[in-house]
């Protein structure tokens, strides 16, 4: 078996690049828990390949974050039919 596909603990592979990219955007236990992986492994993989330290990504993740957040508001704004607005 590959060393990037260690069985999660419902058996299935990891994806350690979808972790990444959540530990990023979530943080890495958050990043766990939605992939079924450890806390214990997946920050024992952060440390070794610097996840978090890159500023770059780190960057890119809060504002993916912030459009999100202001995608479901504005969603939420248009879901609302115009009720919230006043004339």
């Amino acid at each position: 078996m590959p060393s990037d596909l260690h069985p999660a603990k419902n058996g299935h592979p990891v994806d350690w690049g979808a972790v990444r990219l959540s530990a990023i955007v979530h943080g890495v236990r958050q990043a766990a828990r939605l992939h079924g992986v450890t806390e214990w492994a997946a920050l024992k993989r952060s440390k070794r390949e610097g996840w978090l330290k890159d500023p770059a990504a780190r960057n890119a993740a809060s504002l993916a974050v912030k459009h999100r957040a202001l995608v479901l508001m504005s969603s939420d704004v248009l879901s609302d039919g115009g009720a919230g607005v006043r004339g």
